[in-house]
């Protein structure tokens, strides 16, 4: 007989069930202190500043966040060592602010020995793993440390030496560097210890600088010089020392680090090392050579990776290969179970017998309901045929409605029972636990009432009705739950599995029944609207012949009134086409793509849509990978959700993200799936429909650049009216001052005062027309309507004019206007000018009010022309405080003023 072999270790036996468990509230010193939890004392020498510790072992190395009963987060040794490097305060810091969020969890069901769980920590790189149970309640924590109390040594740790396994890239540091130092190694490596050493330059002397030497490279590659080993400092110890608030700074390594330590040769065995870690409480111990120089470390991580499943599984393959052995040495046991083995075979028989008996009465009953397209006839036929197989007292068609509400809607009963025919029973009786079980296609079965564990609700239903026994198979039409098929019996009974399988058959063919009645009924419905359509259009067509006869002398009048009719007639037939129109519409496939994948994420259904949204073909898709034509950027964040999706994280999942499709365009796709779950009620698939959202993402799209545009623009305008009221007001102060002047003391001014006074008035008049003159010409840039009429123009005499004319306006500056002429002669470079004479005066007088108005007092402005072979350089420079740098890059921008 073939023996299961005996799991290497219980899961069970490997779960601390009193894991250390903080608020998010928590703060972060309080938590140091919980898990550092020392029982013994510390005290510092004020002499020879050494500390002396005899700290024992740290009660946990991690600490776990619980919202209520939710697990939210994990704070790990490594999580502070990372935080003790970058110097934060845990004094005010919460616990919720610095936790780990993304927790690597794992389901009690889903995994029975060790095997699992150091397979879950190699693939996460993890060394604590949470255990949940079916509801996500937290049943405890497995470690490095709980799996090694628990450990039972094989021949594996025997027959393994040291020198296969150590790690030999060791972090190492001086005896003089600071703990934080330290803290910094272990969280730029992500190591959980660093061994202090020495050089064999210089042992027991003043070391050399191998601090300034591990900034380059921490990692030790095992070239000489040797370094030999004197202590050890791991992320425990720091957290320890973390909890008594020392000056990690102050503090160096040769002050904590522990000391002697537990060495080992290379050619020691594995199990040797797993003895010394038990006997010396440690995790950790140093491999040396034979000059007791550096070689390497072995942790507990090292040991768990030698329990490799693959060699594992070989080394019980092999003692089945022995056991078989033993049987063929033992045949002559097999000779006396023949007879048992004779009747086990009969038994078989006649359950293949009953179970073809069953598929001819279910293929039977399946005719029978499709002979009718009537759903009562069909549900009664159902319940009748169920009862007559099963011999059960009562079978119903259990009717669940949205509201949580139910009734019977077809029944089949021994003649003594009551009926319970169409009564509407309460949602209280039917809770949503309940509803989530059916729908994943869950059968309910119920022996006895009275040994049971039935919730008080349904056991005062069962109770009312005298039922002892219940059988209870969801009907699923479409993904949701459209009612239950119910077997009652009166006395306990224990069905059969071969009932229950017939009963979940016949279930799935009386969803297909009761679909195609309800299309039935659907186009019934259709063929009664048009059937009143017609019987409306034959009324009155009668109507408006008899119309027609009677008013024969009132034509004229009447044509009006008939052309509306007409069209009434013309709208009436197009709804009986859009009728027609939607009942193909039912009966077509949806435009939908309706998908199913497996477990490892390849195509196993696609419907026609997937052909006209993506435009690939059914065939060649079937068997690829889902993420196959996923927008490369978009890959990784469809694959977590399709694999929480399909290792039970989430029952449900909807998401967008970016298609190519076969043309090569960037498509937009919204999926929205459920699981696919065996008779076990495991995973192993997906289904679910894919939308084209393309058009929805584009408009808001343009809908965001819009707004963009918008709020540009109001800041234009924002900008256009401060200037404007800015350089309005100046001008405006000028006129009402001045008209004031004239208006109050006119008769006492001389003549040539006054004429000052009306000469600002103008000035200030000019401007604003200058002012307007700009923003004219500014709309009409930007509209588009700017006119542009270039003629010959002697651009010196026009330039000296323009210089005048600003000069009269400016007493206080003087313009220095210089032409100048480069590789062509002067009357040559005049009569080549070809301008816009309105355009250039706009943009030169600009030039120079802004020079004259932004320059000092009594400054001079420069207005040169440089005549060039295929050019005409204008250029003004001012003696002001110039443009900042930061603002020249809105220099063309419309409006803008610098700061200064």
């Amino acid at each position: 007989m073939l023996l299961n072999p005996e799991p290497i270790l219980d899961l069970k036996q490997a779960i601390d069930i009193s894991p250390l468990v903080v608020s998010p509230d928590t703060l972060l010193r309080e938590a140091i202190a919980l898990m550092s939890n020392a029982r013994g004392t510390c005290s510092l020498n004020p002499l020879d500043s050494t500390i002396t510790s005899t700290l024992q072992e740290a009660r946990a190395s991690c600490v776990l966040v619980m919202e209520g009963a939710r697990l939210v987060g994990i704070v790990t040794e490594r999580d502070l060592v990372r935080l003790m490097a970058t110097g934060m305060n845990s004094e005010q810091t919460r616990i919720s602010e610095v936790m780990t969020r993304q927790i690597i969890i794992l389901n009690q069901s889903q995994c029975q020995d060790l095997l699992s769980i150091l397979s879950v920590f190699r693939r996460y790189q993890i060394r604590h793993l949470p255990i949940v149970d079916d509801q996500e309640q937290l049943v405890g924590l497995v470690t490095h440390d709980s799996i090694r109390a628990w450990l039972r040594p094989t021949d594996l740790l025997r027959f393994r030496l040291l020198s296969e396994v150590m790690t030999s890239q060791v972090v190492k540091a001086p005896a003089s560097i600071s703990v934080l130092r330290l803290a910094q190694l272990m969280a730029e490596h992500r190591v959980s210890c660093v061994v202090i050493v020495e050089s064999e330059t210089s042992p027991g002397s003043p070391e050399i600088d191998l601090d300034s030497a591990l900034s380059a490279a921490d990692v030790l590659a095992g070239s000489p010089p040797l370094v030999y080993p004197v202590g050890m400092v791991t992320e425990r110890d720091l957290v320890q020392f973390q909890a008594l608030e020392l000056d990690f700074l102050k503090v160096s390594a040769q002050d904590v680090m522990s000391t002697p330590l537990f060495c080992l040769g290379p050619q020691d065995s594995l199990w040797l090392a797993h003895q010394q870690m038990l006997e010396r409480r440690v995790q950790r111990l140093v491999v040396t050579g034979d000059q007791g120089e550096l070689l390497g470390i072995v942790t507990q991580t090292s040991l768990l990776q030698t329990l490799d499943p693959v060699e594992l599984h070989t080394t019980v393959n092999f003692l089945q290969e022995k056991v078989l052995q033993l049987e063929a040495e033992k045949i002559e046991l097999l000779q006396n179970r023949n007879l048992e083995l004779t009747t086990q075979v009969e038994e078989q028989v006649i359950a293949l017998q009953e179970q073809s008996q069953r598929d001819q009465l279910l293929t039977i009953v399946a005719a029978r309901i499709r002979q009718s397209l009537e759903l009562g006839e069909i549900l009664n036929t159902a319940v009748t045929e169920i009862r007559q197989l099963l011999q059960a007292d009562r079978v119903i068609i259990y009717r669940v409605y949205a509201d949580g509400t139910g009734s019977a809607i077809a029944e089949a009963l021994n003649e003594r029972l009551p009926s319970i025919l169409n009564r509407v029973f309460p949602a209280e009786i039917f809770p949503e636990t309940c509803y989530q079980a059916y729908i994943e296609g869950r059968i309910y079965q119920l022996s006895n009432t009275e040994t049971a564990e039935i919730p008080p609700c349904l056991l005062g239903f069962l109770q009312e009705l005298g039922v002892q026994a219940k059988l209870v198979v969801p009907i699923i039409q479409q993904g949701t739950l459209w009612g239950l098929m119910i077997a009652h019996q009166m006395h306990p009974r224990q069905w059969h599995p071969l009932d229950v399988k017939f009963l979940e058959k016949l279930a799935t063919q009386l969803a297909i029944a009761v679909h195609q009645a309800d299309l039935h009924q659907q186009a019934q419905l259709e063929l009664c609207h048009r059937q009143q359509a017609e019987r409306a259009l034959r009324q009155l067509n009668a109507e408006l012949e008899s119309r027609v006869q009677q008013r024969t002398a009132e034509l004229a009048r009447t044509v009006d009134q008939l052309q509306l009719e007409i069209c009434d007639r013309k709208q009436a037939e197009s709804n009986l086409r859009v009728s027609e129109k939607k009942y193909r519409n039912v009966v077509d496939t949806a435009k939908e793509v309706i998908f199913q994948i497996d477990a490892q994420g390849a195509w196993t259904f696609l419907n026609p849509a997937w052909t006209s949204i993506t435009g690939w073909n059914i065939e060649e898709s079937l068997g690829t990978n889902f993420l196959e034509h996923v927008y490369p950027e978009d890959k990784e964040s469809n694959a977590s959700h399709v694999q929480a999706l399909l290792t039970g994280q989430t029952k449900n999942c909807q998401y967008e993200f970016r298609h190519l499709a076969k043309a090569g365009i960037v498509q937009w796709l919204e999926v929205s799936a459920l699981p696919i779950q065996d008779w076990e009620g495991q995973v192993i698939g997906a289904t679910g429909t894919l939308n084209d959202i393309t058009d929805r993402k584009q408009s808001e799209l343009e809908t965001r650049k819009a707004f963009e545009e918008e709020k540009a623009l109001v800041t234009l305008k924002s900008r256009f009216i401060a200037m404007a009221s800015h350089e309005f007001r100046t001008p405006l102060t000028i006129i009402a001052s001045s008209a004031g002047l004239l208006e109050s003391y006119g008769h006492n001014l001389e003549d040539t005062e006054k004429q000052e006074t009306f000469q600002s008035i103008q000035n200030a008049v000019k401007h604003m027309n200058q002012l307007l003159e700009d923003v004219l010409l500014l709309n009409q840039a930007e509209s588009g309507k700017l006119e542009f009429k270039p003629a010959f123009l002697n651009v010196e005499q026009f330039c000296q004019e323009l210089v005048s004319e600003i000069q009269r306006n400016s007493a206080q500056h003087t313009i220095l206007f210089s032409p100048q002429y480069h590789e062509m002669p002067k009357d040559t470079a005049i009569s080549l000018a070809f301008l816009d004479q309105k355009l250039l005066r706009q943009i030169l007088t600009n030039l120079l009010s802004n020079a004259i108005k932004y320059s000092p007092q009594g400054g001079n402005v420069y207005f040169d022309i440089v005549y060039q072979a295929k050019f005409l350089v204008f250029s003004i420079r001012d003696q002001g405080i110039g443009i900042p740098v930061e603002a020249q890059a809105q220099l063309f921008e419309a409006f803008h003023r610098a700061e200064n």
